[in-house]
């Protein structure tokens, strides 16, 4: 009963921010419409970054599965990530579980240590954010453009925190007594923190992909006729992109959008325009994400059964010769 309700109101409170999104939208339109650009070439743009926010998500997915024991192709990863995001759009972080099952049979990888690798990568997220977002804030002050210092005391806190919350996997902390899949998990989590150079690595994608999704913002905003900075763009992503990981509601939609609006209007712009244009973004990325994913879901799904190992395969197929 508990948790038939908790799942009602991550849908009803769903419901309720698209709800208010229409009637914000009705009220407002002239305001919108008259100034909106909705060109071929605009559009264009925001697909060509949603794909290219695609291809780093891939890369990670790749680099996460290799540091589980097995080299993914970036083909096979972008179909499973592109699944896994398309159903966790639907259904909360089922895609992101029954991705973990897949591959850990298909793969033979350690469900375990997925799971621990997904709960504790959103640290990672947040620390590529604060990293990018302190060098974008770096630039503008040698470019002599401005920003206010609460800006880079932001980004410098984020770093900060993540860091330390990264080095706690350092500490030997008992787990003899917690259930065998909690030790497995924390065992992972120290395992993953403990390698400098994945994370390094991780970052660095990280970064590409804030990067990607802070032009993206930018064209959409543009598409409503109104001018924001690179730097106000990469806080509001970053406050979104966060609330869109840890929201309840499925794939962060509406949630991520309220709260990216509400940011702007934090940093000094039009909260109403940052919202709609957060909304944009997230349309044309979820479209893709559903053709994609698809996509991916045929192409796995054709493929010979994944729940036998590789030479199990072989071996039937020597029998049946």
């Amino acid at each position: 009963m508990k948790k038939g309700l908790i799942v009602a109101a991550r849908y009803l409170t769903l419901a309720a921010i698209l709800l208010f999104g229409v009637w914000y939208v009705s009220e407002n339109y002239e305001k919108f419409a008259s100034g909106a650009r909705f060109t071929a070439g605009n559009i264009s743009l925001l697909i060509g970054l949603c794909m290219l926010t695609l291809l780093f998500e891939s890369i990670r997915m790749k680099f996460q599965v290799r540091k589980l024991g097995y080299n993914l192709s970036l083909l096979d990863a972008w179909h499973i990530f592109t699944v896994l995001q398309a159903t966790n759009h639907i259904v909360l972080k089922a895609g992101t579980f029954s991705a973990g099952y897949y591959m850990s049979k298909k793969y033979r990888i350690s469900f375990h240590a997925y799971c621990a690798f997904v709960i504790t990568y959103v640290v990672i997220m947040v620390l590529a954010s604060g990293v990018f977002g302190l060098g974008v804030s770096i630039v503008y002050i040698l470019m002599g453009t401005g920003t206010t210092s609460m800006l880079p005391l932001f980004f410098i806190a984020i770093i900060v925190s993540c860091a330390a919350f990264i080095s706690l996997a350092a500490v030997q902390i008992p787990v003899s007594r917690l259930p065998h899949f909690m030790q497995r998990v924390v065992k992972a989590w120290r395992e993953i923190y403990s390698d400098y150079n994945l994370i390094l690595t991780m970052v660095v994608i990280e970064i590409f992909y804030f990067l990607t999704c802070s032009l993206r913002f930018l064209v959409a905003v543009s598409m409503f006729s109104t001018d924001m900075t690179f730097l106000n763009a990469v806080v509001v992503v970053t406050v979104g992109n966060f609330l869109r990981i840890a929201s309840i509601v499925p794939g962060g939609l509406g949630i991520a959008e309220v709260a990216s609006g509400w940011t702007a209007a934090v940093v000094g712009n039009d909260a109403g325009i940052s919202g709609l244009s957060a909304g944009l973004d997230r349309l044309i990325y979820v479209t893709l994400l559903m053709v994609f994913g698809g996509v991916g879901f045929l192409t796995l799904s054709g493929r010979s059964e994944f729940h036998k190992p590789k030479e199990d395969e072989e071996m039937d197929e020597f029998a049946a010769g």
